[in-house]
């Protein structure tokens, strides 16, 4: 932002290379964002179906043991 207000003040043109990397470096930006939120996200449902399924087997073991008991 900074180029660009200075640019407008005093009539300065820069190379169109340079704009073109700092749109460049703001997507890069964006998209690593991205795909840190993605696999954060991929990671949490992993640990939740890792942890439903620990819940599920207790569950199972509980029932068998409460039958052996009948």
């Amino acid at each position: 932002a900074g180029i660009w207000f200075w640019r407008k003040r005093d009539g300065f043109v820069p190379h169109p290379g340079v704009e073109a990397s700092g749109y460049r470096l703001h997507l890069l930006a964006l998209v690593i964002a991205g795909v840190v939120i993605v696999a954060a996200v991929v990671n949490t449902i992993d640990e939740m179906d890792s942890l439903l399924e620990s819940q599920a087997r207790d569950f199972r073991e509980l029932d068998r043991v409460s039958r052996e008991m009948q």
